[in-house]
């Protein structure tokens, strides 16, 4: 069996790299585009999609800190310039317990941003820094927990040998150039806070639970 794909509004038919979700009722779906926008459809009674919603969670460099010794990108980017500047590349997406909100993850912010599904239209909120290019989120079942897998790593600081990567510094090996951290963000939710950081290995992407434990699929 096959995909079937849509295009929200009949007008944008942008991809994503990751990022789709169910409302646990079933009645909507949330997922991210590559425009820069985060979308979400209606279910119908046949299991159709039917336009709801997009909302723009528009790129941002200005949580991404830059230091003396941080070096540029090709083309004499400078650390905090975007590769693609026209988005931000929202990527996993998930529902709040309750349904009255959406978390998107914006890989090239380097932050999740929390969505409001009770206003008309739905509107972005807060949003907060967490580790490098944040690929996946998963919600604990006290609705309160999130956990964020960091592909990149955990944020550079001045002491840390860095490479550049689409605007942002990572944390590098100095011989071979290559990223040494990954890591997953704790974050509680109704503070919208990074609690805790938790290192994994490298390129930490998907989420799952096992009874008491998070498991991380990553590359080492």
């Amino acid at each position: 069996m096959c995909c079937r794909t849509t295009a929200p509004f009949g007008t944008d038919s942008s991809g994503s790299y990751s990022g789709i979700a169910y409302s646990a009722d079933g009645k909507y779906l949330v997922f991210s585009q590559d425009s820069s926008n985060v979308t979400i459809a209606k279910v119908n009674a046949q299991g159709l999609l039917e336009d709801d919603a997009q909302v723009s969670v528009p790129p941002n460099s200005s949580f991404i800190a830059c230091f003396p010794n941080s070096p540029i990108g090709a083309y004499e980017r400078p650390c905090g310039t975007f590769y693609t500047p026209s988005t931000s590349y929202p990527g996993g997406v998930a529902f709040s317990k309750d349904g009255s909100s959406a978390y998107a993850l914006l890989n090239q912010n380097d932050t999740l941003t929390k969505i409001d599904l009770t206003q008309t239209p739905p509107t972005q909120g807060v949003q907060i820094r967490v580790g490098n290019a944040p690929h996946s989120i998963l919600i604990a079942s006290n609705g309160t927990t999130a956990y964020v897998s960091n592909e990149g790593g955990r944020a550079a600081t001045e002491a840390d040998f860095q490479i550049y990567s689409a605007g942002t510094e990572i944390v590098a090996d100095p011989v071979v150039g290559a990223a040494i951290t990954g890591t997953v963000s704790v974050v509680d939710l109704p503070t919208m806070t990074v609690t805790a950081t938790i290192p994994t290995g490298l390129h930490p992407t998907g989420l799952a639970f096992y009874g008491d434990n998070l498991l991380v699929a990553k590359y080492l």
